[in-house]
């Protein structure tokens, strides 16, 4: 199984994670540093949302190492995508590139572990480019600002989730284990998804942002979200995040697809629904 991890020369906090990623290759024992990490790493001139198909080498996993612009100091990870019509951030619209749901969950996971205080530690909802990606793909960022971008400790926190993910694919779990879920509703940061996945262990891919849900064809978004986010177990839905009626048409909807819908606003044991 080939990973590339790919960052941009024109990316401070892409940069950093990659010089973290190539101090960790050194630190292995030779016998590893011969088979390697499992992944290699790719540098490429554009921002990363500007990306077009003929910009990358065939893989089986694509890891974005990549900066996240906000208000708050973050580790963050996200598919690609623009699930409506808007795409001010490259990609094109009512499209959405191939979600790693459990790869992302490795390396959430393992961000919370090492984060330090003052982080949020959080899903992100799919926003942005590239959105050509028919292998399973997924962000890892390190936001927000040129503060957090260029320090070297808080790159390599993104490194190491970066590994926890490439090890999954090593191991052979990156396609069994935790439930996969698609996420719907809620705000840009998906806190209640957040909340529920890392309390449970479940492997969020895509997640629709409620305002897309509101304004766009709800039955459209869900389906085109829950192709990339390949087999999925159930649908996570911030219950408040969505308004009452078009909290009806996604039930509605999932109903339509055959697709079990779990609330998200408590953090119940996983054991209590399967």
């Amino acid at each position: 199984m080939r990973v590339l991890v790919v960052f941009s020369a024109v990316d401070e906090a892409g940069k950093n994670i990659a010089n973290s990623l190539r101090e960790e290759e050194e630190k292995e024992e030779e016998e590893k540093r011969e088979e390697g990490r499992g992944f290699d790493l790719i540098e490429v001139r554009k921002d990363l949302i500007e990306l077009s198909p003929g910009d990358l080498p065939e893989a089986d996993y694509v890891i974005f190492a990549s900066k996240h612009v906000g208000q708050r100091p973050s580790f963050t990870v996200h598919v690609s995508g623009n699930p409506g019509r808007a795409a001010p951030f490259g990609g094109s619209p009512f499209s959405v590139s191939a979600a790693a749901p459990r790869l992302m969950l490795a390396c959430l996971e393992r961000m919370r572990e090492l984060s330090p205080p003052g982080f949020e530690v959080t899903y992100e909802v799919t926003h942005h480019g590239p959105t050509f990606l028919k292998k399973p793909s997924f962000f890892a960022e390190l936001g927000s600002g040129a503060g957090q971008w260029e320090r070297p400790d808080y790159g390599r926190v993104v490194a190491q989730g970066i590994l926890a993910a490439v090890d999954l694919v090593r191991s052979g779990r990156a396609e069994s284990g935790s439930p996969v879920a698609l996420g719907l509703g809620g705000p840009h940061y998906a806190p209640n998804i957040t909340k529920y996945a890392l309390s449970n262990h479940v492997a969020v891919g895509h997640i629709v942002q409620g305002s897309i849900l509101e304004e766009e064809d709800v039955e459209k978004v869900v389906k085109i979200a829950l192709e990339g986010n390949g087999p999925t177990d159930f649908a996570l839905l911030d219950w408040k995040g969505v308004k009452g009626g078009t909290r009806a048409k996604v039930l509605s909807v999932t109903e339509g697809l055959g697709l079990k819908v779990i609330k998200a606003r408590a953090a119940l044991l996983i054991a209590r629904i399967f």
